[in-house]
């Protein structure tokens, strides 16, 4: 997923799940093809503030989604959050199976904590911590170890 890393804010679309980039697409033409204007790729591009091309490649499952794109299409065809919500479905289906209730558990949080359990790094820790972490993995050395990282007992 080079884009989806290495370009902020595009999805790699050719790796995302094919449902809903494929619904995207369908409803993206079912939408230009239904609206009463009959708008064509340029047409729409043109609302939309992008190319004719993206236009395209978006409609045929090809290209990458501009992450705004999906609001514009919304707020053009009426449609009231579709496409937002299949780009976010897109999205979410683009990480590994692993990740994708972390995802959708993510998008509904109202906070999110995180523990992990980790130590201080040894420049900066005390002399009191250093012993007690000592202690905790080999209690027999902490009397030397102390003595060669702070110099006394």
């Amino acid at each position: 997923m080079t884009n989806l890393m290495g370009m902020v804010g595009v999805v790699d679309l050719e790796q995302a799940s094919g449902e809903p980039r494929k619904r995207f697409a369908e409803e993206l033409k079912s939408a230009r093809e239904l609206h009463p204007d009959r708008p064509t790729q340029t047409a729409v591009a043109r609302w939309a503030r992008t190319s004719k091309s993206t236009i395209s490649r978006v409609e045929s499952g090809t290209g990458h989604i501009p992450p705004d794109l999906p609001t514009t299409l919304d707020q053009i065809f009426n449609t009231d959050g579709l496409f937002k919500g299949l780009y976010e479905e897109i999205v979410a289906h683009s990480f590994p199976a692993l990740y994708q209730r972390r995802m959708t558990l993510e998008r509904n949080a109202i906070a999110i904590s995180e523990w992990a359990q980790t130590v201080v790094p040894g420049l900066l820790q005390t002399h009191d911590y250093a012993q007690a972490i000592l202690r905790k993995g080999d209690p027999a050395r902490v009397t030397t170890r102390s003595q060669r990282l702070f110099g006394s007992g």
